[in-house]
């Protein structure tokens, strides 16, 4: 029953995660792309601190201890109560960083008339497209125009697109395969 659990649990946060990427990118976008940048350099540092924090909690909880020390359970105990508590301080330092971010006067400036222009779609503009055909009679322009945007936007994005496919090679791709008597 635990093990169900843990893969459900597993995947319930992966599929939350990757919805709220989007969302991050997206109101990361509309600051432009030093906005995009910072984003993902903090994503970047945010892994690198994650990652120390285990490596710290784990060393943390076996200081001292021998090499041939046979554990009791409790230094894996201490290890994951520091991480969770970190990670717990680092969940409430963001929820703060979030408030923060939505009273600034910039943050205002550009997603607020957004707002009011999904709340006025919502309301008034509803009902026109209930009035319009399935078919569009201008099909070819509004194709062209598709892709053209499409291009554009692929344009403007290939330096994250290239530094992505980049990093996904550097650390994911390994030629030839690590055998396990490689790691001994």
């Amino acid at each position: 029953m635990f093990f169900a659990f843990v893969l459900f649990n597993g995947a319930a946060q992966a599929t939350a995660g990757a919805y709220l990427q989007t969302s991050v990118i997206a109101v990361a976008s509309l600051f432009g792309p030093q906005a995009v940048q910072a984003m993902m350099s903090g994503q970047a540092a945010v892994a690198v601190a994650v990652s120390g924090v285990q490596v710290i909690s784990a060393a943390a909880s076996v200081w001292g201890k021998p090499r041939t020390f046979r554990g009791d359970g409790t230094a894996e105990e201490r290890s994951a109560f520091t991480f969770f508590a970190l990670s717990t301080l680092f969940l409430v330092f963001s929820a703060g960083a979030h408030a923060w971010m939505l009273r600034m006067p910039i943050y205002e400036h550009v997603v607020a008339p957004l707002e009011r222009q999904q709340k006025k779609i919502m309301n008034v503009d509803a009902n026109e497209d209930e009035r319009l055909g399935l078919v569009s009679t201008d099909h070819e322009n509004s194709f062209a125009l598709e892709k053209a945007n499409a291009l554009r936007i692929a344009k403007l994005n290939i330096s994250y697109e290239v530094a992505v496919a980049y990093v996904f090679m550097v650390t994911l791709v390994r030629f030839p395969p690590l055998l396990i008597t490689d790691m001994f």
